[in-house]
């Protein structure tokens, strides 16, 4: 029998030892880079479900006519725009112009949007309008006498108001 070099020796101990530490310290890194990529999903991925701003202009119009006016009305495009990761679509209905806002991928579209850093004015109250008497219901008058006056009917048959017996 031969004897192994002492050298393969201990590299066969430090393999067994530090192997499984290696392979969960390799696994841990790669959790946390998946982790800040999104599972591994960088930036060119996310950009290929981005539709342009005039076909997002155009299913926007297409829906708002077909689904929420329903012939009764229709929508005109007059300007889109790209504010942050939306496109702000404005339209025209009945002479009255309305900013509506679409997701980048065409998913969802947003009737209206509020801008938060602005302070939202207060309502203004209502003014008073002067009060109006109510007028009270009308009741019977009622006569008051000494005698009261009972009207009672009756049968002559004398049999208690019973007709079937």
């Amino acid at each position: 029998m031969s004897e192994e070099p002492e050298l393969e020796r201990t590299h066969r101990r430090v393999k067994r030892r530090y192997g499984w530490k290696l392979a969960t310290l390799t696994l841990f890194a790669l959790l946390i880079i998946s982790v800040f990529t999104g599972g591994f999903r960088f930036t060119g991925a996310a950009t290929e479900s981005v539709i342009g701003s005039q076909e997002a202009a155009e299913q926007s119009i297409e829906f708002i006519n077909t689904q929420l006016l329903q012939g009764q009305s229709e929508a005109v495009l007059k300007e889109v725009s790209e504010e942050g990761e939306l496109y702000k679509i404005t339209l025209e209905v009945q002479g009255q112009e309305f900013e509506s806002y679409m997701t980048q991928d065409g998913q969802y579209l947003f009737p209206q949007g509020i801008d938060m850093t602005e302070p939202i004015p207060a309502p203004e109250a209502p003014t008073e309008a002067p009060e109006t008497p109510t007028a009270e219901p009308e009741t019977p008058e009622v006569s008051k006498s000494d005698k009261p006056v009972i009207d009672l009917t009756g049968t002559s048959s004398g049999d208690g108001g019973n007709c079937g017996s």
